[in-house]
């Protein structure tokens, strides 16, 4: 279904990145980590990470996310589950 939007995805692994491509037509899976984005600075309007955060080196990730979300455009990271004794959502509960 046409969006308007163009989507990116940024995996690590080969064999993920080809069956992305093969599920969800139209979506550019590029090689990289959350630490290492391969994007230009001020390149995207939102980052979406889904049940993945916990695997990155958190501080290295969010000034990559700084990095290629342009001015004032959002950062999601989405979880199934809230855990209020989570360091992590005690964190982000503070900040948004």
């Amino acid at each position: 279904m046409p969006t308007g939007a163009q989507v990116v995805a940024v995996e690590p692994l080969a064999e993920m990145r080809a069956q992305l491509e093969e599920v969800v037509p139209g979506v550019e899976a590029l090689e990289g980590t959350a630490e290492a984005l391969p994007l230009e600075d001020d390149s995207a309007d939102a980052i979406t990470v889904a049940a993945a955060f916990h695997w990155f080196r958190r501080d290295e990730a969010l000034a990559e996310f700084a990095r290629v979300l342009r001015p004032g455009r959002g950062l999601a990271i989405v979880y199934n589950l809230r855990d209020p004794e989570s360091e992590l959502q005690q964190e982000l509960s503070r900040m948004f």
